[in-house]
């Protein structure tokens, strides 16, 4: 099994603590990167990515990037790429920094974790279909561009579809199309020395900035997508029927959390997108309920490790807001996804945690 020193990519792009965010957002663009390493000299100080940025409603441009830079996990060359994957499915980051002696010497990302997939068991079998997020977020050509930021906002997302009427996709934008025009084209604000991610020039239309369509067939295997993924330096993957209509996304997390952890003590790994920093009743809701869904499905089916993943997303109407939660749960042999939606949030996941311990026991006894 290969090292981190083995998939490592050597020399990474890297910020000066002292550089201004505008800085860091050219070179996050121009190199079709989502997170960039801050260091001091050789020294490592921290990542500072989109994530951080979409956080921040307003940012002052003269802004030093080592007052935004936040810490994070590091991982040492002779570490294993289990452990590698581990590290990057707890912190939840896109990618984490290399370090020797203190030195920043290299980054392992997502996309090397999936470059090198083969290296673990199981995964040349599985098809797009059995992970696949149906009913993604999509924007039409004729939408503002300010409706495809505020999604990639909500959703942590650096890419969305773009589709004509009959839901057929026309183009792909990334986040850093966007925030090209909002850093350059909004002249007024930069003279007062500020940026306010919340108003975009009026009049630009998704179908003005997006890129040419990439995307993969609902028929295809999860080696296939992983090829797409990489040579488009994409994120998240459009899936479409063989008349391109659009009916669902794969994203790189979603192929990586279906790799089962390496050790049976690292208890099962809890992945949440979709809420904001607001959300804080919400999270505690999911917790509580996790833990009891938890401590049962280890009772019932002895499963002690595996990936469970929550996504939400709310919908406004008449002053009330209607949730829509997708989950995924792998463990051992078992991979299952499971969707529902109420008013009331933990009523809704108190439903999806019931059903799951319905099927597991079912499962068990065909066993």
């Amino acid at each position: 099994m290969k090292t981190v020193n083995d998939i490592m990519t050597q020399n990474p792009i890297s910020v000066e603590e002292g550089m201004t965010i505008m800085n860091v957002i050219s070179k996050l663009k121009d190199n079709r990167i989502s997170q960039v390493p801050v260091v001091s000299g050789k020294k490592y100080v921290g990542m500072l990515g989109y994530r951080e940025i979409l956080r921040r409603k307003s940012i002052s441009i003269n802004a030093r990037v080592g007052n935004m830079s936040v810490a994070s996990s590091t991982l040492s060359p002779s570490d294993s790429i289990e452990s590698a994957l581990r590290k990057l499915k707890q912190s939840g980051d896109n990618a984490i920094p290399v370090v020797d002696k203190g030195h920043l010497v290299g980054i392992v990302s997502r996309a090397d974790i999936l470059r090198n997939i083969e290296e673990f068991s199981g995964m040349e079998n599985m098809k797009i279909m059995d992970i696949i997020i149906e009913d993604p977020f999509l924007v039409k050509e004729s939408d503002d561009a300010e409706k495809a930021l505020e999604i990639m906002r909500s959703q942590d997302s650096s890419e969305i579809p773009v589709v004509d009427d009959l839901g057929k996709i026309t183009g792909i934008i990334r986040f850093n199309e966007i925030s090209d025009i909002d850093y350059r084209g909004e002249y007024a604000k930069l003279r007062f020395g500020e940026f306010s991610s919340g108003d975009m020039e009026k009049g630009i239309i998704c179908g003005s900035i997006k890129e040419n369509p990439v995307y993969a067939l609902d028929s295809e295997s999860i080696l296939d997508a992983k090829d797409t993924l990489l040579e488009s330096k994409l994120h998240s993957l459009p899936v479409c029927t063989k008349d391109l209509r659009v009916i669902g996304v794969i994203t790189i997390d979603d192929i990586l959390n279906t790799i089962p952890a390496d050790r049976s003590d690292d208890g099962i790994m809890l992945n949440i997108s979709g809420l904001g920093t607001g959300d804080s009743d919400l999270y505690d809701i999911i917790y509580f309920l996790t833990d009891k869904f938890t401590q049962r499905v280890t009772k019932v089916a002895g499963l002690n490790s595996g990936t469970l993943n929550i996504h939400i997303m709310k919908h406004h109407s008449q002053g009330r807001t209607k949730y829509s939660i997708r989950t995924r749960f792998a463990a051992k042999k078992t991979n299952m996804t499971i969707s529902d939606y109420d008013w009331n949030f933990g009523k809704c996941l108190s439903r999806i945690f019931e059903t799951y311990e319905k099927r597991l026991k079912k499962d068990m006894n065909k066993d």
